[in-house]
């Protein structure tokens, strides 16, 4: 896949090459409250851990009450943002289905939508996972600060109705992958039956 962070890169007529920071209205970074307060936890706001991003996030684990989203650093992200961890696991990506808070290190983007569909934008940042990597500080653990990707991370950014387009594609192959992997899993299921049953019954 070509660094699409090359300036020497052709761009396709009507498309531009972008910052993320030029197309969100905000970024932050997420937050615990503590542990030692239950009060704080066991309510109806989703709470983002790692372990919950996955490509569409409706529900989590663990749920924040009100007095724990202001005991932290927590943010409220309203439905149709992106998420993106940075902290010790680095470019997973997720976009929140209802309104949720996350844990530190796991960043939620609302974007300007008039400008970039969310959908579009979660696949260009999951090509994007290397080049974060590489922005990464060593330091006790890998670390990408969202001040500084935000500034510092490109992509091509079609019009609107083509990056439509373009993540439709791309969501139907989804679903295809999706329906083929529940069938692998299927076979597979029915291969350990048969091998258990031949190879002990005969």
């Amino acid at each position: 896949m070509n660094n699409i962070n090359n300036d020497n890169i052709k761009v396709p007529e009507g498309w531009k090459r972008v910052s993320l920071g030029e197309v969100i209205d905000r970024i932050g970074d997420g937050g615990t409250p503590s542990r030692t307060d239950m009060g704080n936890f066991g309510g109806d706001i989703p709470w983002v851990v790692i372990e919950d991003i996955k490509k569409r996030i409706y529900d989590t684990k663990e749920k924040l009450t009100l007095k724990g989203l202001k005991n932290s650093n927590a943010k409220l992200w309203e439905k149709g943002s992106i998420i993106l961890s940075f902290g010790a696991t680095i470019g997973e990506v997720g976009i929140a289905e209802v309104d949720l808070a996350t844990k530190q290190g796991i960043a939620g983007l609302e974007l300007k939508s008039d400008q970039v569909y969310n959908l579009f934008l979660y696949f260009s940042l999951l090509i994007k996972k290397n080049e974060l990597l590489k922005l990464a500080n060593q330091t006790t653990i890998l670390e990408v600060r969202p001040t500084t990707f935000v500034d510092k991370l490109y992509f091509l950014l079609p019009p609107l109705p083509e990056q439509q387009k373009i993540a439709e594609i791309l969501e139907t192959v989804d679903r295809a992958i999706e329906k083929t992997d529940k069938i692998i899993e299927k076979y597979k299921r029915i291969k350990q039956g048969l091998m258990q049953d031949l190879l002990t019954k005969g």
